[in-house]
């Protein structure tokens, strides 16, 4: 797996760019978004925070007073590109100190603590993410690359050594080679624009075929803010109304096999229910067993309806990976909601709660009673009682795993889920069991 750095700060600063974060880097993009801004007035923007930038990685390479000299520098379309020479003092640079450059500073708890770490991978010649190793040795052509949650820091090495420990990884020169560096940052997709070796880095975490089925839902959910301009919150019900549908001939074969699998329940529980009565042991197993062949089914009969929830996972994933990477949600308010790219706390608390973290939050909330309420409007008609009890039990418990879940995860993702429920509660009135 890659090396990962978390990195996280007190701001609660939610609409704060999160190329600022840690470094006060780039705002060109989300300043694009005005239309009264002047093209001068963009490009004063943007050289001033790629100064920032410059400023910053200067420092994090800086050791004592060796302070490394400045080849080139050049900033483009939100994107930074500059050459140091280090000095001979300084052979070395540490990767989890530049992994706070690229890192979003916000601090995430639980399993939404991801979003605010760092990963460090080497990008070699045939364009592959690659786990960084002790003693490689850097040559032309290849990267080193620093992946955040929205932006990526690329690291040109000639000559240098990866030094991989338990303390962390470093990049180091040995003596009498030419100690130079250049680095790219931006935003992945500016910089992949710049450097198409790059466009590897977007959902970086995922396989192929997952970080493809992301692009394509960022790609949906762009269009559809394109075309109705109402806005990234409402966007988002619409993508969910739309998922839904493709979804929905799968969804009906799903409630077929689970009618079928209530009526198989009916006709087995006062079976079983006398066989255990009357039968232990190994006797009882045969007899349960030829109780289901002669019904023509398995014992495992009940996962029939799982495939299709299975099938749906997949879609699920990329959703929510397209959700948590898209910085266009970063500045995007929606009703009490500051930014869908955090969490929409609305309070603080004295402490970090485990798992929650130490700020309030109302769509979490919203999201479980939603689910609560879908629990207790459901009904299986062909199931027996005992089953649909236990199937209620299930779901209450699932409405409490999420809810602790995604309690920390960005608002785009929670709103995404509670509109999903949203719309199963109303699949579920139309689709009865």
């Amino acid at each position: 797996m890659a090396q990962a750095f978390s990195h996280g700060s007190g701001s609660k600063q939610r609409r704060m760019h999160n190329v600022l974060r840690s470094t006060g880097a780039l705002l060109a993009v989300a300043l694009l978004l005005f239309g009264g801004i002047s093209r001068a007035q963009e490009s004063a923007t943007e050289i001033h925070e790629c100064t920032i930038v410059l400023d910053a990685l200067r420092f994090q390479i800086t050791t004592g007073q060796a302070i490394p000299q400045t080849l080139s520098s050049q900033c483009a379309d939100g994107v930074l590109r500059v050459e140091f020479r280090l000095p001979a003092e300084n052979r070395h640079i540490d990767l989890s100190l530049l992994a706070q450059i690229a890192a979003d500073s916000y601090r995430f708890f639980g399993l939404a603590e991801f979003y605010g770490s760092a990963r460090v991978n080497v990008l070699n010649e045939n364009r592959n993410l690659d786990p960084p190793s002790d003693k490689r040795t850097f040559t032309d052509g290849s990267w080193l690359t620093i992946t955040g949650r929205y932006n990526v820091l690329g690291i040109e090495a000639p000559g240098a050594t990866l030094s991989v420990t338990e303390g962390g990884v470093l990049l180091v020169w040995p003596p009498g080679t030419n100690a130079d560096v250049r680095f790219i940052f931006g935003e992945k997709e500016s910089v992949a624009r710049k450097e198409r070796v790059f466009e590897v880095t977007r959902y970086s975490h995922l396989w192929g075929w997952l970080a493809a089925m992301s692009k394509v839902v960022e790609k949906v959910l762009e269009t559809i803010q394109e075309i109705t301009r109402v806005g990234w919150g409402w966007s988002i019900v619409l993508l969910a109304v739309v998922l839904k549908v493709l979804l929905l001939p799968l969804s009906y074969m799903t409630v077929r096999a689970q009618r079928k699998v209530g009526t198989y329940q009916r006709r087995l529980e006062p079976q079983i229910r006398e066989i255990k009565a009357q039968y232990t042991g190994e006797q009882a197993h045969n007899r349960i067993m030829q109780v289901h062949k002669d019904l023509g089914i398995t014992p495992f009969f009940t996962l029939t309806p799982m495939l299709g929830l299975l099938i749906q996972i997949p879609v699920l994933i990329a959703v929510f990976n397209a959700l948590g990477e898209m910085p266009q949600l970063v500045d995007a308010g929606f009703l009490w909601i500051d930014s869908l790219a955090y969490p929409d706390s609305v309070a603080s608390l004295p402490v970090a709660i485990p798992m929650l973290g130490d700020a309030i939050n109302i769509l979490p909330v919203l999201m479980t009673l939603v689910t609560l309420f879908a629990t207790l409007t459901f009904r299986n008609s062909v199931a027996p009682n005992s089953v649909v009890k236990a199937q209620k039990t299930q779901l209450y418990l699932m409405a409490a795993a999420f809810f602790v879940l995604f309690y920390a995860f960005p608002a785009a993702m929670v709103w995404y889920w509670t509109a999903t429920n949203g719309l199963q509660l109303v699949q579920q009135t139309i689709l009865k069991i």
